[in-house]
This record gives structure tokens, sequence and C-alpha cells, in this order.
């Protein structure tokens, strides 16, 4: 008996063919966090270097504060590098 511990793994399983669009969307997560990571570093560097109008500026910080707002809803923390998922207050309150 081997008494080494082991590292924590995760196997997912998706019965095919029924399961197939959930599969693509497991597979495509990586990708998708990419697009959200550039998209909020696109609105970050505009905001910062970019010569806006004061409306555009304004509308600008309306746009990234829901995006913000939006990501945070999902358990999506994009002030870490690079964006990781976190457990929502809902998950860690047990309710």
């Amino acid at each position: 008996m081997n008494d080494e511990p082991r590292e924590p793994y995760a196997t997912l399983h998706f019965p095919l063919p029924e399961c197939r669009d959930e599969l693509m969307d497991a597979l495509s997560v990586a990708k998708w966090q990419i697009v959200v990571w550039n998209l909020q570093s696109l609105l970050r560097e505009r905001m910062k270097w970019g010569e806006l109008s004061a409306a555009a500026y304004e509308e600008a910080e309306t746009i990234r504060r829901r995006f913000y707002d939006i990501c945070l809803e999902q358990g999506i923390d994009l002030d870490l590098d690079p964006p990781y998922v976190v457990k929502t207050n809902k998950e860690t309150d047990g309710k």
C-alpha cells in the first residue's frame, strides 16, 4: 500500500452524443477566459492612455463598472492575474 499523498484531480464525464453541447462548453472555457481578460484590458488601456473626451471616458467607465459587476455576479474576479473563478458569497456561506 502506497501512503504517499496524491494530488487532487477531477474527471468530467459527458455521455455522448446527448451531452455534446455541454462538453464543448466545458472545453471552451479557457478561450472565453482569454476573451474576457482581453476585453477588460482593452477597456482599461483606453481609459488610461486613450485620448477620450469627458463624455466618452464617462461612458467607458460605466461600461467597465457594469462589466466588472457581471463578472463578479458570476464568480469571476478580474483583479487576479490571470483571471480565476472565485466562490460567490452564496457558495461560501453554504446557502
